[in-house]
């Protein structure tokens, strides 16, 4: 059985770590798939989610960061728990377990969601929803595999194996790095054009006070826009790592099977880190 698992958790494995059977490459398609799925509603959701930001019934009320992230939190202190109704429903063996990772979790989801709602009128949606993605990425990456200990796949068989993680990171920085360049480039040439504008309408002393009034307000605002949105990734970042941490500490701490497999895990434990179940009430606590 122990020759078993070696082979299985050998060079020809995708999972280098994977405690249990090797996943077929019909179950590894399937994941990856799924994944993909989760990815791309996820980039949907959360990039469209600061448009609200920019409404014009936000803008003309003045909403304060904070108040707009109560609205926030309020409503997934909802749909917590419905998730939990959800489970009385099915008539689930556990229907609610509380952990205190879900609070932690979100003491960092919190001050992330008030910084993008406060830098989202200073950059816009198109530049925080570049600028912000990037940090995260790049940052959840790094925490994950060095900090977390979550392991890199590996693709290939035998000696040939290799990673393209990181690689895929570097293209999405290229990608955004250039994303915000260009979204930078249109606002200066738009800002160029409506300084030469007032130089025509009045005359040359006036015009070069108005213009530099005009460059050191909108620099201020892009620097502070960018500070808010890079703070909003760092916590988005420290609020995934408190997930990660959270679930790997609970299982060590169970021990046998449970520390190297949730699956493994009693329901309780495996309740409190339902994504959509107990997991998503703890955190709206």
């Amino acid at each position: 059985k122990a020759q078993a698992f070696s082979a299985q958790a050998g060079p020809t494995c995708p999972y280098p770590r994977w405690r249990g059977p090797c996943p077929s490459a019909s179950m590894s398609a399937s994941i990856d798939a799924l994944a993909v799925c989760y990815a791309i509603l996820g980039a949907i959701f959360m990039g469209s989610y600061p448009m609200a930001v920019k409404a014009p019934a936000v803008l003309e009320a003045r909403v304060h960061p904070a108040v707009f992230q109560a609205y926030k939190s309020f409503w997934v202190f909802v749909a917590g728990w419905c998730f939990v109704l959800a489970n009385a429903i099915r008539g689930q063996e556990v229907v609610f377990a509380f952990t205190w990772w879900g609070v932690v979790g979100a003491a960092f989801w919190v001050p992330c969601g008030i910084c993008i709602i406060a830098a989202v009128p200073r950059l816009g949606v198109a530049l925080d929803q570049a600028f912000n993605p990037l940090v995260s990425a790049v940052l959840n990456f790094l925490v994950g595999v060095f900090v977390v200990g979550q392991h890199v796949r590996k693709h290939g068989s035998g000696d040939s194996t290799y990673v393209v993680a990181p690689w895929y990171i570097v293209g999405v920085v290229a990608s955004l790095v250039g994303m915000v360049a260009a979204i930078h480039a249109c606002k200066r040439r738009a800002a160029s054009d409506g300084v030469r504008a007032d130089e025509e309408l009045a005359n040359e002393d006036s015009s070069a006070a108005v213009k530099d009034a005009s460059r050191t307000g909108s620099g201020w605002t892009l620097l502070i826009g960018l500070v808010l949105s890079f703070c909003g990734g760092l916590f988005s970042t420290l609020q995934f790592a408190a997930l990660s941490f959270g679930k790997r500490a609970a299982r060590a701490a169970h021990g046998g099977a449970c520390a190297d497999s949730l699956s493994a895990c009693p329901p309780t434990l495996q309740e409190q880190f339902n994504n959509t179940g107990s997991w998503m009430a703890s955190f709206g606590i």
